[in-house]
């Protein structure tokens, strides 16, 4: 008979990203398996409320302020009434509190994950939370994965590469379909072709995709779409007036489902965003769901993109913003080379970034955990057979 876990998500942050969304579908697809979870979070954010709502265990906690002392103390009650199996903390306001709770009432595996990519110091709190506190790190890509490894000197048993996964739809929407409700959308005649920024971008990026555009468009026949929250629409404005060439720029806001927009392009470009210089250090969501899409890839080398776009087998990487604009028409132009590209991306993702891959890859590591406890407590005569 497999064995059912109950597992424990702490995470203290109040956006709804790529680590929350990991967190919301790896929990709901664990109910799925038989196994329990409970949510601790800010009682306000996104993941506390759709976690909720789709019948998810939570308890909402801050895990900031002057509270903190009182809310420690309701985090031990917690975990001593519910039993957890697992405490998985996903950031470094929840991760001090959470796993030094899990360790005060002895839970049985203990893990911290590490969504972003940039550096860590090597300061005794880190090595407390990632060393002592911790039975294992899960990363969001092999970048970040290594960063952990070298700065805290961990073994491979140590720390797991495991990116977030996306959930695919039970079908995708054909790509004429696609493309004449995007141009329906835009007020386009109906045969309009799309090229566009898939993802998040700063302005640094999305100028850098119009700055290439520019040069391209009187040779292609494509409009260019950028999709964002509303925060990012003043920066695209700003570069499209920049680049005199408003005509064939479009600004759209972001959507819940994503997929009618990456089947409508027939070119998705990912900018190399960095935070404080250091690369974005997950697999990002946006790209395995444009690849699983079959919408052809432009990636810049920035941290876990690397981990999915293998150039010229499922897309094309970029290290300098000049060599876009020869990048998008070799995609356009070469059709044959583009498909095959799209058809190695799309197997990938379903081989290896899909909700159940990433679940499946998670009990291991659980049941992994299990045997190692269960050979701590066999006596010794038994240990050595």
């Amino acid at each position: 008979m497999r064995a059912l876990y109950k597992i424990v998500h702490t995470s203290s942050r109040i956006c709804w990203e790529d680590p929350e969304k990991r967190i919301y579908d790896e929990s709901v697809w664990m109910e799925s398996q038989g196994h329990q979870v409970v949510i601790i979070a800010p009682k306000d954010s996104p993941l506390f409320l759709k976690a909720r709502d789709h019948g998810i265990s939570v308890y909402p906690m801050s895990f900031k302020g002057l509270g903190r002392i009182n809310e420690f103390r309701e985090l031990i009650q917690i975990l001593e009434n519910e039993q957890p199996y697992v405490v998985n903390s996903h950031g470094r306001a929840d991760a001090k509190m959470a796993l030094k709770a899990a360790q005060k009432t002895g839970v049985a595996c203990r893990i911290i994950s590490r969504h972003s990519g940039g550096k860590l110091r090597n300061t005794w709190q880190n090595r407390n939370l990632f060393k002592k506190m911790s039975h294992y790190v899960f990363t969001s890509s092999r970048h970040t994965t290594e960063i952990v490894k070298q700065t805290f000197k961990l073994k491979e048993m140590e720390v797991f590469s495991i990116p977030g996964s996306i959930v695919p739809p039970a079908e995708l929407i054909p790509r004429p379909e696609a493309r004449k409700s995007m141009a329906a959308g835009l007020g386009l005649a109906p045969d309009a072709r799309f090229i566009g920024i898939i993802g998040p971008s700063d302005h640094s990026g999305i100028s850098a995709v119009i700055k290439a555009f520019k040069k391209i468009q009187t040779d292609i026949p494509h409009h260019l779409v950028i999709t964002g929250n509303e925060d990012c629409r003043p920066g695209f404005e700003n570069c499209a007036n920049e680049a005199e060439c408003t005509g064939r720029l479009h600004f759209i806001p972001s959507m819940d489902d994503p997929w009618t927009y990456y089947r409508a392009l027939d070119c998705g470009i990912m900018t190399a965003d960095r935070v404080n210089g250091s690369p974005l250090g997950a697999v990002p969501r946006a790209l395995e769901e444009a690849m699983f899409g079959s919408c052809p890839v432009i990636a810049g080398y920035a941290g876990g993109t690397e981990d999915i776009v293998i150039p010229d087998k499922t897309g094309l990487l970029y290290r300098t913003e000049a060599q876009l604009p020869d990048m998008v028409l070799n995609t356009l132009a070469k059709e044959a080379a583009t498909r095959e590209r799209v058809h190695h991306a799309r197997e990938l993702v379903k081989k290896h970034h899909t909700i159940d891959t990433m679940g499946r890859d998670i009990i291991r590591i659980y049941r992994l955990h299990q045997v190692k406890l269960e050979k701590q407590f066999l006596p010794g005569s038994l240990r050595q057979t």
